[in-house]
């Protein structure tokens, strides 16, 4: 997997961390995120000889009856680079490397290394 590849599908409100920077402070290359617009964080997760591609998601949202607040809603999508990687690996191994990003945007409240 390239990372050029992933770097290039970013764009307005959609940030890339590269390999290079998985072992750097993330809070120091924290982007803003939006209150209007979905924020979409682009990273490779690397496993044994393997890649994943991941996107976190974070949504802004209001509730109705609590005016001037916006809340969000993270999700997250990833997908290996071949299919004997899918095979050997799961989401554990993409959970670990993820959560400091999450943390880093939206503070503790979610685990990604609980899969149950």
């Amino acid at each position: 997997m390239d990372e050029s590849k992933l770097k290039a599908i970013c764009g307005t409100h959609s940030f890339y961390i590269s390999l290079r920077d998985h072992g750097t402070t993330v809070q120091s290359s924290r982007q803003e995120l939006s209150t209007k617009h979905t924020t979409r964080l682009h990273l490779a997760v690397p496993h044994n000889q393997h890649l994943a591609a991941v996107q976190i998601s974070i949504v802004p949202f209001e509730l109705g009856h609590i005016p001037k607040q916006t809340y969000f809603e993270c999700s997250v999508r990833y997908t290996w680079c071949c299919e004997t990687a899918h095979e050997i690996s799961n989401l554990s191994e993409v959970g670990r490397a993820i959560q400091p990003v999450y943390d880093s945007y939206c503070g503790t409240g979610w685990d990604f290394s609980n899969t149950d």
